[in-house]
């Protein structure tokens, strides 16, 4: 599509970020076919979160913290000769980069969520043991019920206060 003449706007946007969309897609599509969702809605450009994603594929994507730029494929500024955009990173990057999501809030901010791939080992959960535990259920009609069947009545601070408050 991206030879043709009619969609020669297609050359505009990298191939990974065109490919990302076509994924989502069929996602999408599969999870209709295979299970209870929904048909797949198309969304308004005017009204929907306007995003799009990328896959890292090399060094495709380049952070300078000391400058704070990032550096995004075939995105082209034209005011300078300098392609990289200014921004503020909340932390660096740990790890390997696997993908980069790139949106724009109702406010008109624009945001990077970079996806990491990181080799940490997740501790073990511990067993939580009935001798040393409590369930509680906090309700309406009673304000606790423990799993023993104790129950904490509901304190009724307006009904205590209301002749406080006709008063003043």
């Amino acid at each position: 599509m991206k030879k043709s003449e009619e969609y020669s706007w297609l050359k505009e946007v990298n191939s990974q970020s065109l490919q990302q969309a076509v994924i989502q897609l069929d996602k999408s599509f599969l999870n209709f076919f295979r299970s209870n969702f929904g048909f797949p809605k198309f969304k308004s450009k005017h009204k929907s979160k306007k995003s799009f994603c990328f896959p890292i594929v090399g060094n495709n994507l380049k952070i300078d913290y000391d400058t704070n730029r990032i550096s995004i494929p075939k995105f082209i500024k034209l005011k300078d000769n300098d392609n990289r955009l200014k921004c503020k990173f909340s932390r660096k990057v740990e790890g390997i980069i696997k993908s980069a999501t790139i949106s724009q809030d109702k406010d008109g901010r624009y945001y990077i969520s970079i996806l990491c791939e990181l080799d940490v080992q997740v501790p073990e959960k511990k067993l939580v043991l009935r001798e040393t535990s409590r369930g509680i259920d906090f309700g309406v009609k009673t304000f606790l019920t423990f799993d023993d069947g104790t129950k904490v009545d509901n304190p009724k601070f307006l009904k205590q206060s209301q002749e406080k408050l006709t008063k003043h």
